[in-house]
């Protein structure tokens, strides 16, 4: 787990779970902000949000105390 992973959290579930504006916000392509989500997910064993094909639809009650 990285530091960097956890702040890419705070900040996708900040702007509403877009993760466009997140990367934006990190100076990275989203693509970088998805990748390093999946490996937080993949690292903690659970996902951290609720999805629709490739949309994230809601954050998870785990995602939403680790942002608390």
């Amino acid at each position: 787990m990285k530091l960097l992973q956890l702040q890419l959290l705070k900040t996708v579930v900040g702007n509403g779970l877009n993760v466009s504006r997140a990367a934006e916000q990190h100076f990275v392509v989203q693509s970088a902000v998805s990748r390093q989500i999946t490996l937080l997910e993949e690292e903690l064993g659970v996902p951290l949000f609720e999805r629709r094909g490739k949309k994230l639809v809601a954050a998870t009650p785990l995602a939403r105390f680790i942002v608390s």
